[in-house]
């Protein structure tokens, strides 16, 4: 029989077991290396993370393994989810009820199998007990223990990091992505402008968001623009507008985006890509808040955060010459350091759970990922998402959930998931190779497949120059000063890069739209219903520039062609052609067409 479930909260055992970490420490002089600890430095705590389970609802759920012998099996050690909730032991029949045990000491814990799992310790089958690891291995980095293909857990040390005031829209419970809810916090309270770094696809935009929404700013709009999109004739105009008749062609005033995030926050994302003529307006609006739009008799008085993002190292672009040192250190205020998606590896699951429920529920197959096929196998089994813990992920969050959607789109007309459709697709483009054919050479040490060295920790950092520290320490509250709205100035849509605009005032940019369609099964009017976007404007700007031909102007013997060579698959001619597959089928049936059922 199970043990009887309790309601506790994982925090007091984190508490309980900083104490005992405290008691013994004066005994634990050296680790493995013969080095050793920092005196008085309380050691990060041992934990289990429940990375995979039959039961998808427990991923994240964790335990904290107190010192001594500490049993794993089906109705052995309890987890629960890290904020506090219900306590339970792994609960499967899938997992052996003789135990594997964890002896945990003061330098080192050991795992030994005392049944017949088939366990695969780091993707690797071990078949000699027992496997000894240091506390300082185990403190670098999260070891997989794979049972049986059911249940992965991750073996790790860490210390205990407290929940933020919100979640930021970030998914993921990993001591990483804890410590930069709390670092977005820190810095909303703050004044000044703020520096995002982090690698291509880590999330750096969604954490400026969580930046404005934290602030006392978060009424007022936000502004994303990409400064590697901007056109050099049109750079000045596009962040701090124009004078009717300032330039050829210039029929109307113009506001730019300072003045549109007036009151708001402004966010400058690929800030390395700005071109070096805008710098220093730039520099000129940051210290003394004020901008000079084209044509103006006098300078404008503006009240707009800066946040600005870089996958770049600015700090070798100034020595090159290529960034201005004094837009760098003025920039340099209040640095917030994204972590890559591999210094985070038990929020993998998490992220791929979370994005395989939304892209597996839009086909009407969301029963997929808690069904098992008459073998008893689960759809997605811990072997699979072993392979994935581990891969490099050099496009980061984003990569992940491009990769979850392709496996959503063909794995769910199958019972379950293989490595052969794993690897068929390994093979298709990821969002590291489309990073690079835009960036060119210009990402840093983001991409490199060689990355070494310790991994950004997401924290703050305060500037040591006297007026950015002064401007950090500044409360980011008061009154505003007068909107500068030019007389008769409307909603202004960006037309480089924002291309449309929802009816809450968000802009969209091109690549923006198509991951917005892509979110929404291709859908035209889902899409334009959920974000607010103009149906009619949507559907021509999805022809015309995004090229997705709508399927009721294909004729017979073209749609004919291209079911053959999709093999007679409707859903995967669907996604080739970026349409809904019931769309498909009413053109397919109205043409007379054979084809085969799209899988329900």
């Amino acid at each position: 029989m199970p043990r009887e479930r309790s309601t506790v909260s994982i925090r007091d055992g984190l508490v309980q077991n900083e104490r005992m970490a405290s008691d013994d420490r004066e005994t634990f002089k050296e680790d493995e290396g013969g080095r050793g600890s920092r005196p008085g430095a309380l050691r990060p705590l041992i934990r289990l993370t429940i990375l995979w389970h039959p039961d998808v609802d427990r991923v994240g759920e964790v335990s904290i393994l107190d010192g001594g012998r500490v049993e794993v099996s089906r109705h052995g050690q309890m987890f629960a989810p890290i904020d506090g909730g219900v306590r339970r032991t792994l609960e499967t029949f899938m997992v052996s009820r003789t135990p594997i045990v964890f002896e945990v000491g003061p330098a080192t814990v050991s795992v030994t199998d005392k049944g017949h799992s088939k366990v695969y310790i780091d993707g690797k089958r071990v078949t000699q007990w027992p496997v000894y690891f240091s506390r300082r291995q185990l403190a670098a980095g999260m070891v997989l223990i794979e049972i049986n293909r059911r249940v992965l857990l991750g073996l790790d040390a860490a210390h205990p990091v407290p929940a933020a005031r919100s979640r930021h829209e970030m998914v993921g419970d990993s001591v990483a992505i804890r410590r930069l809810r709390l670092a977005v916090d820190e810095v909303a309270a703050a004044a000044g402008p703020v520096l995002v770094q982090g690698e291509t696809g880590s999330g750096k935009e969604l954490v400026a968001h969580g930046i404005h929404r934290a602030s006392a700013r978060w009424e007022q709009r936000f502004i994303p623009l990409n400064c590697g999109q901007l056109r050099a004739e049109r750079i000045a105009s596009t962040l701090f507008g124009h004078r009717r008749g300032a330039f050829t062609g210039a029929a109307v005033d113009h506001l730019g985006a300072f003045r549109e995030a007036h009151g708001g926050t402004l966010f400058l994302d690929e800030i390395g890509e700005l071109p070096d003529e805008a710098q220093p307006a730039l520099l000129r609006a940051l210290d003394k808040g004020e901008i000079m739009p084209l044509g103006a008799k006098g300078p404008v008085v503006v009240s707009t955060r800066v946040i600005a993002a870089t996958d770049a190292d600015l700090l070798a672009r100034t020595e090159r010459g290529t960034f201005r040192k004094a837009l760098y250190y003025r920039l340099h205020a209040l640095v917030v350091d994204v972590p890559p998606l591999r210094a985070r590896p038990d929020d993998i699951p998490r992220i791929l759970l979370y994005r395989l429920r939304r892209s597996l529920g839009a086909r009407g197959a969301a029963q997929r990922l808690s069904a098992g096929n008459e073998s008893g196998w689960p759809w997605l089994d811990a072997r699979i998402v072993s392979t994935l813990v581990r891969r490099p992920w050099r496009g980061n969050v984003r990569e992940l959930l491009h990769f979850a959607d392709s496996l959503a789109m063909r794995g769910a007309g199958v019972e379950q998931v293989d490595e052969q459709l794993i690897a068929e697709l390994d093979q298709r483009p990821t969002a590291t190779s489309q990073a690079r054919s835009t960036h060119g050479s210009t990402a840093s040490h983001s991409t490199s497949s060689q990355a070494s060295g310790p991994l950004p920790q997401p924290v703050v950092t305060i500037s040591s120059d006297p007026l950015a520290r002064a401007l950090a320490s500044r409360s980011d509250t008061g009154p505003l000063p007068p909107s500068p709205q030019a007389p008769g100035a409307g909603l202004h849509v960006f037309e480089d890069p924002v291309v449309m605009a929802g009816s809450d005032g968000r802009g969209y940019t091109r690549a923006g739209l198509l991951e917005l369609l892509r979110e929404h099964g291709w859908s035209i009017h889902r899409t334009a219903r959920l974000a607010g976007l103009p149906k009619t404007s949507l559907s021509r700007y999805a022809e015309q520039v995004l090229k997705i031909a709508p399927v009721a102007k294909l004729d017979k013997p073209t749609l004919e062609a291209r079911l053959a060579a999709a093999g007679g698959d409707v859903e995967r001619l669907a996604a080739e052609m970026r349409v809904t597959p019931r769309a498909l089928t009413q053109r397919l049936r109205a043409l007379g067409i054979g084809y085969d059922e799209p899988a329900r």
